[in-house]
């Protein structure tokens, strides 16, 4: 990580970006509580932290969903943007007649959309910072992945392109589902499955092409 990009986080975590976020967090989980009745206190803080949102990322997929996520961060920043404007104008427009009420109002919600426009940067640069030392990683399972698929092409015979040139367009989210497809495949083989599966991978294969 670049210095400059490290004595940012530091100047967050400073001005108590983690505490903001814990707060969030905790705000949520009582929103949710008149939804989630039957749930227990578990339950409930597994359904929140495992719910993609614009806050919360999917998981499942590797750095895409860093990748994905990085798309939210963008949109949060443009609503607290906004929201920012939106009451720093309310306050400039009124001037002198504004009463203290809406002072105050506007000011606390200026600061909390500031603290959010903190956390989407904070976010961000933790981010490029894992997805920097992930992809090196990640492209080594991509190509373990890419030899054990390479070992089953016999399994497609349906394609217009080479198998090498197919699994090279592949993220490696499919890859992996594409992987653990055919290890499926060969398992219910071993189990004398009906013949129709081998017309599944066909199927699936035209998919990708597509």
């Amino acid at each position: 990580m670049k210095k400059k990009n490290q004595k940012e986080l530091q100047i967050y975590e400073f001005l108590g970006i983690k505490q903001f976020r814990k707060i969030l967090f905790k705000i949520l989980y009582i929103v949710s509580i008149p939804f989630t009745l039957k749930m227990t206190k578990e339950e409930r803080i597994f359904k929140l932290s495992n719910t993609p949102s614009n806050y919360i990322m999917k998981k499942g997929n590797g750095l895409q969903d860093l990748k994905d996520f990085k798309k939210s961060l963008l949109l949060n920043t443009l609503i607290h943007t906004t929201a920012i404007l939106i009451f720093m104008s309310y306050l400039l427009i009124l001037g002198l007649n504004a009463s203290l009420f809406s002072i105050i109002n506007s000011i606390v919600f200026i600061f909390i959309n500031a603290y959010c426009l903190m956390l989407q940067r904070y976010n961000q640069i933790r981010i490029n910072q894992v997805i920097q030392k992930g992809m090196h990683l990640e492209e080594m399972k991509k190509n373990k992945l890419k030899e054990e698929l390479k070992k089953e092409e016999t399994l497609v015979n349906d394609y217009t392109i080479s198998f090498e040139e197919l699994l090279d367009t592949m993220t490696y989210a499919q890859l992996k589902q594409y992987y653990d497809y055919f290890c499926r495949v060969k398992e219910e083989n071993r189990k004398s499955f009906d013949e129709e599966q081998p017309k599944e991978i066909s199927l699936q294969m035209q998919k990708i092409k597509k």
